[in-house]
């Protein structure tokens, strides 16, 4: 994810759940001591690359041809 996507995401918690992170309870969110266990497992290696909104446009020209 790009900063600018993270951005965006952001931009869009504060226009419409504005209190999300104030009262989490209300959403169904619970407050844990540790990450979940499947959030501590490895991923899977190589990752696939990915091009975002940050990547150079010269850098997907040859995307489509693939």
């Amino acid at each position: 994810m790009s900063l600018r996507d993270l951005e965006y995401m952001q931009q869009i918690l504060d226009e419409t759940y504005h209190d999300i992170f104030d009262e989490p309870q209300e959403y169904d969110f619970a407050l844990i001591d540790e990450p979940p266990y499947w959030a501590t497992q490895p991923w899977p290696w190589p990752r696939v690359a990915v091009l975002t909104d940050d990547n150079d446009q010269d850098d997907q020209a040859g995307v489509d041809d693939v």
